[in-house]
């Protein structure tokens, strides 16, 4: 039973680590999707504002 725990327990952290690295990644995905959003109105800004 210890082995069946120890291996359950690993399996139980390892799909938390996943779960965990998802969100991570689709923040990632969030904040570089904001970020290139403002950059893009920054930008057509300053071009309105040139012209």
């Amino acid at each position: 039973m210890a082995v069946y725990e120890a291996v359950y327990g690993t399996y139980y952290e390892y799909q938390t680590l996943k779960a965990v690295n998802d969100a991570i990644s689709l923040i990632n995905i969030f904040f570089g999707f904001f970020i290139a959003t403002v950059v893009v109105l920054v930008f057509v800004s300053c071009f309105n504002r040139n012209s």
